[in-house]
């Protein structure tokens, strides 16, 4: 028995409630507890886009990360809406489509660490340039690096 169409269907059914748990997540996670997050999330991520990734992904990793490098030193919620972008094209690279899926529904939470974050320190360079070196892994196949980086852009203030 397939089934397939009842998981899409019932995964379709509960989007709203998983959209809005998650903003509640987002609501109601310390600075510390996203960060844990993302460490588990995010770096294994990388690592995997790092051994997957295709042109393609390069391609839209890099329209991305130069959307982002646009909007770094402007209005803050347009920066943090492109970051989001680079980091789920980040995610999206693994080529996995349950981490994509989990990522889509944990970025909220991503978003709020990041206004919590940008909203007391300000913007800096050299955070910046751990997006491009970050891409740089990627680009090179470098799982460890990738993932050293990831963890360094994620405990950045």
């Amino acid at each position: 028995m397939n089934m397939q169409p009842q998981i899409r269907r019932s995964r379709a059914g509960y989007r709203g409630l998983l959209i809005a748990s998650c903003a509640y997540a987002a609501l109601s996670t310390t600075l510390a507890q996203a960060q844990e997050t993302r460490q588990i999330l995010e770096v294994e991520a990388i690592r995997l886009a790092a051994l997957r990734r295709t042109d393609e992904d390069l391609k839209k990793l890099r329209e991305a990360l130069d959307a982002s490098a646009a909007l770094y030193h402007g209005d803050l919620e347009a920066y943090i809406s492109a970051d989001l972008v680079f980091h789920k094209h980040l995610v999206d690279a693994a080529h996995n489509p349950a981490l994509s899926e989990l990522y889509q529904y944990f970025s909220a939470i991503v978003g709020a660490q990041l206004r919590q974050t940008l909203t007391i320190s300000p913007r800096r360079q050299a955070v910046f340039d751990l997006h491009i070196a970050l891409l740089d892994a990627v680009e090179h196949q470098d799982p460890e690096r990738a993932k050293s980086l990831c963890r360094q852009l994620i405990n950045e203030p």
